[in-house]
């Protein structure tokens, strides 16, 4: 994957993490990045990964947002875009002007721990089933990790599904 094909793009990077309300000690899902023409879109993106993989309040991550490779917000579970991941802190980012998404801040939560000179934001975040977490930067993320797009799980999915069908169809008859 090119990072040149986020260009003008909203993207995000949606990771789980288990919820040991309910005994959940690691990931939910697989990663995947989003990848939208519009927040729209993204947001229609979001719920549809959610959905599918049955991701509650207690597992989602609340994953950084860039536009054109830069961060602009942070999105909580309702899909509502905010400018600080420290909910205290936080205000929400104010879409109705145009091209709001070209002077968006996003506050600075520290440094990524892909590589210790990386002094690069962190922006996206993975909980192990150890129970330590990575905080990577974008390009960390792409250098490192092999992560499909939404789109592509999809594909791969219902790809599955279609042989798993003709299976039971088979041995049915």
């Amino acid at each position: 994957m090119e990072i040149k094909q986020f260009t003008d793009k909203f993207i995000t990077v949606m990771t789980t993490s288990g919820n040991p309300d309910f005994n959940q000690y690691a990931p939910i899902s697989e990663p995947a990045i989003l990848v939208a023409d519009s927040m729209e879109e993204l947001r229609e993106q979001l719920r549809d990964y959610k959905n599918f993989w049955q991701v509650g309040g207690g597992n989602f991550m609340n994953p950084a947002v860039l536009y054109n490779l830069k961060p602009v917000g942070h999105f909580s579970y309702n899909g509502r875009l905010w400018n600080n991941r420290n909910h205290e802190d936080a205000t929400d980012v104010d879409e109705t002007q145009p091209d709001w998404f070209k002077t968006a801040e996003l506050a600075y939560d520290g440094d990524c721990m892909a590589h210790q000179r990386c002094k690069l934001p962190w922006l996206f975040y993975a909980t192990f089933q150890s129970g330590e977490d990575l905080k990577v930067c974008f390009e960390h993320l792409m250098a490192g990790l092999w992560i499909e797009t939404w789109e592509e799980q999809k594909k791969a999915f219902d790809d599955e599904s279609e042989y798993f069908d003709e299976v039971k169809r088979q041995w049915e008859e």
